[in-house]
């Protein structure tokens, strides 16, 4: 239990800095408000990320490139449904959306070979 909550607590903070980076340097349309929005958004993102990802890559082992492309939709999903329940972060539009989508996945896989 203890390596589970390790594990996500650095999943939530490589997250909200993958969001604060897409944010501040990458893509403009990209606001989360305050420090607070931002800390909320990436636990949205991290709990839905959590649940639901490793099923995906499950899903799309017998296709690599395919499962790739809908992991990078899936974070893109994700993160237009948070910018539309949560008032203070917004993705912009589709492209802006699409593009953050890539920018998380990336930031992610760097990441965890990091860490």
């Amino acid at each position: 239990m203890k390596r589970f909550l390790q594990k996500f607590i650095i999943g939530w903070l490589v997250n909200a800095l993958a969001i604060y980076v897409i944010a501040v340097y990458v893509i403009d349309a990209v606001d989360y408000g305050d420090i607070a929005s931002l800390l909320i958004a990436s636990l949205a993102f991290s709990v839905v990320s959590m649940t639901v990802k490793p099923l995906l890559k499950v899903l799309s082992l017998p296709f690599p490139i395919v499962g790739l492309l809908v992991l990078v939709l899936f974070n893109a999903l994700v993160l237009f449904g948070i910018s539309y329940f949560m008032p203070g972060f917004t993705t912009g539009g589709i492209e802006s959306t699409v593009m953050s989508g890539v920018a998380i996945s990336v930031i992610n896989f760097i990441a965890h070979l990091i860490i």
